[in-house]
């Protein structure tokens, strides 16, 4: 019987076979374009008690809760998509309350989860992202967490809880860092911390910075925006503020750095199929 190391170690054999094949060790990817680009459809459906589920028949799908939050829905995503390379079949994982008891081990959610956080988030693309910033991961600011979480597109506690599993950071640390609540990090740039707040910089490259209608995004201070789907809330001595107000793509750009990156916009909770995310509404109907 396999232990859990051993399983951990296929799930990281995986994770790094698909960045191979996409010639990516070091940048961040979007999981739901990998996914379309594996011919497994990615849908969104509001079904308030699904985390995600994974379909083989009639053709490989993956199907996320759309109610979860941004980066919660792309662990998810990875997660299924393990399911997908281990051929385990069809599965449903259900939302389980943060009080609830835990579950039996499972080794083949443990190999899918492991997969999600190894291919999400693999060790030299963090440090590399460490790195090209000139911070140290094992001294890492719970500001600077948060940053890196908004560029591989997880949560802040998740990023914290693979660091500390890839020997980043000690535990001790990690729990110091998972016990900061998110409203103390973002209230120190937007009034209303409750909001999803997305700090971007001129090292963010690589992928698209994606947001759905209502969220913050603090870009850097030179940076203008092209296109409608943000719209400027102020400039900051920490940046400028926008919010992403209606669905489609846009583009920042800082020419003084010659920076750029492209923006992509959904409705909140959006419902559908993954690849329509970013259409006008009309124009997916």
């Amino acid at each position: 019987m396999l232990t859990r190391k051993d399983l951990a170690r296929k799930a990281l054999a995986a994770a790094l076979e698909i960045r191979k094949t996409k010639e990516n060790f070091v940048n961040p990817i979007c999981i739901y374009d990998l996914a379309e680009e594996l011919n497994i459809g990615v849908w969104f459906a509001d079904i308030p008690s699904l985390e995600g589920m994974y379909s083989n028949s009639p053709q490989p799908a993956i199907i996320i809760g759309s109610e979860r939050p941004a980066g919660r829905r792309v662990y998810t995503c990875g997660h299924e998509l393990g399911h997908h390379m281990f051929g385990h079949g069809t599965r449903v994982d259900e939302l389980r309350s943060d009080n609830s008891e835990s579950p039996r081990f499972e080794p083949e959610e443990f190999m899918a989860q492991t997969f999600a956080g190894f291919l999400l988030m693999p060790k030299l693309a963090v440090c590399n992202a460490f790195k090209a910033r000139g911070w140290k991961p094992a001294q890492s600011s719970p500001e600077q967490i948060y940053r890196i979480s908004n560029l591989f597109g997880v949560t802040y506690t998740a990023l914290i809880q693979h660091m500390a599993i890839m020997e980043l950071m000690t535990r001790q640390q990690s729990e110091k860092l998972t016990n900061i609540p998110l409203k103390d990090i973002r209230s120190a740039f937007i009034s209303d911390p409750k909001r999803q707040l997305v700090m971007v910089d001129t090292f963010w490259r690589a992928r698209a910075v994606d947001l759905e209608v209502g969220d913050f995004i603090l870009t850097p201070a030179d940076a203008i925006s092209e296109g409608s789907c943000l719209t400027k809330i102020e400039q900051t001595n920490k940046g400028g503020l926008y919010e992403a107000v209606q669905p489609g793509r846009g583009r920042l750009s800082d020419s003084a750095t010659d920076w750029a990156s492209f923006v992509r916009v959904s409705r909140q909770s959006y419902v559908g199929r993954s690849i329509y995310r970013h259409f006008e509404e009309e124009a997916n109907e």
